[in-house]
């Protein structure tokens, strides 16, 4: 008889083959044959493995079978799938007891990371579920400093909208929001941010107006 939990040089299972490719009915054999749910490959289960890819119904059914939840900042950093897919798995985790704000590498939050990426409506997830809109991660960063620096109007806009302070300062340079923006090029967060009554006098650590 084939054993279900095989697993190959990297941990991986069938389990997280199936799940990461949205075929709910070979994970639904699987478990009745008693595959184990949180098998780990490269650090990640099945059920990180079917998040990272957006699959949220054989998620679901992992969720269903007891599998442990896991950091919503496990399934972020990846371009495996959509934003709206992505949205969808973190509300299921969400829904199953994930923490919005918990971080991961460098003190980074989920916020952190959708906003730096653009993912507009993970980002509209995070913050509707009470995300804090100005934690700074380990390196002084908020997430609208996130968002300007790459050029995510859409995901900053989410953000003022949900009172982000336009004129936080990152205490490692002295950049704020703005300044960013302003140094990477980014026009529409620009004039998105003096629309919101940035300040235009927020000075770098060198000295001088954006």
């Amino acid at each position: 008889n084939a054993d279900v939990n095989e697993t190959n040089k990297d941990g991986g299972t069938a389990l997280h083959t199936a799940a990461g490719n949205g075929h709910k009915e070979y994970v639904e054999i699987l478990l009745a044959h008693g595959a184990a749910v949180d098998p780990q490959s490269h650090g990640n289960t099945p059920l990180a493995t079917a998040c990272i890819h957006g699959q949220k119904d054989t998620a679901q059914m992992l969720l269903a079978a007891k599998a442990a939840v896991i950091p919503i900042a496990k399934v972020l950093g990846y371009d495996d799938t959509t934003d709206d897919d992505l949205a969808d798995v973190i509300r299921l985790l969400l829904d199953s007891g994930a923490a919005v704000g918990e971080p991961g590498k460098k003190g980074r939050t989920p916020l952190h990371t959708t906003c730096s990426e653009g993912r507009k409506e993970c980002t509209k997830v995070l913050i509707a579920a009470n995300a804090v809109v100005n934690q700074m991660d380990n390196d002084g960063l908020a997430p609208l400093m996130c968002a300007c620096g790459e050029g995510h109007d859409r995901c900053a806009r989410l953000l003022i909208e949900a009172h982000a302070v336009v004129d936080q300062v990152n205490q490692t340079n002295q950049y704020t929001p703005l300044r960013y923006a302003c140094f990477s090029g980014h026009a529409g967060c620009v004039r998105l941010l003096l629309d919101a009554n940035a300040s235009i006098e927020s000075l770098s650590g060198e000295g001088g107006t954006p």
